[in-house]
């Protein structure tokens, strides 16, 4: 489970109608009792390490997002580091944009600091198209919910205005 409450525990799930009670027993792990074992997540190599490195970086960098665009580098840097190839540094760069946000200055910021990093180590997986276009698909997504929001609402804007 990926949420900040220490205590909270569920193992079970009760699903109750009105002639049947189901009740679903499970075992339950949270993310944040990896804290525990930092050293551990940072000696594996196994991608799911760094996600979860990610995560945990994520829940204490709320509201410090310098700090948080630091760590978000120096995520993205152990994946060079470790010999990852292209498809998976682009795929876990996704994720990391998706997971820990930035301002649009500090991500900005934070594309310069990857390309200058790849340049340095010339390994330029990340290129500048790659980050315009994800930026261009953000973009598109959300104008596409907007239009999916009004059209719901009032009436076919899409054939009023396509895109």
């Amino acid at each position: 489970m990926g949420d900040n409450e220490i205590n909270w525990r569920p193992d079970h799930f009760i699903l109750q109608t009105r002639r049947r009670r189901t009740r679903f027993d499970f075992s339950t792990t949270k993310l944040i009792d990896y804290r525990e074992q930092w050293a551990e997540l940072e000696a594996d190599h196994n991608l799911f390490s760094t996600v979860v490195m990610m995560h945990l970086r994520t829940l204490e960098t709320t509201s410090d997002r310098r700090a948080r665009k630091e760590y978000k580098f120096s995520l993205i840097k152990r994946l060079y580091e470790q010999g990852r190839d292209r498809q998976d540094i682009i795929n876990f760069y996704g994720l990391i944009n998706w997971l820990m946000t930035l301002s649009k200055e500090l991500q900005s910021e934070f594309n310069q600091q990857v390309t200058q990093y790849e340049e340095e180590m010339k390994m330029p997986y990340i290129t500048s198209i790659e980050i315009s276009g994800e930026q261009r698909g953000e973009l598109k997504g959300k104008q596409d919910l907007i239009l999916q929001m009004l059209n719901y609402r009032f009436i076919d804007l899409v054939k009023l205005n396509p895109l």
